[in-house]
């Protein structure tokens, strides 16, 4: 379970509108759209509220949080490094 999509597709079952779901979690529609798209992650007290939410294990959706936050700052490392900066 490495794929940020998962989570997008576990919270679509469980409540289809963005703005419901941010409301259930006690976030910000902004917020809930911002760790979907994995701009930034929940904190980690989020985490378990999250999963639960999403009837997920807390750990597969760190696991995947993990994950898709790593990838991204290597291809932001090899950006740079090309670049020679």
């Amino acid at each position: 379970m490495k794929d940020l999509n998962i989570l997008r597709r576990a919270r679509l079952e469980k409540e289809p509108g963005l703005n419901a779901a941010a409301w259930a979690l006690g976030v910000s529609y902004p917020t809930l759209a911002a760790w979907e798209s994995g701009v930034f992650a929940p904190k980690e007290n989020q985490i378990p509220k999250y999963a639960e939410f999403l009837g997920l294990d807390p750990m597969d959706v760190f696991e995947v949080i993990w994950e898709f936050q790593r990838k991204k700052k290597q291809a932001r490392l090899v950006e740079v490094l090309s670049q020679g900066k």
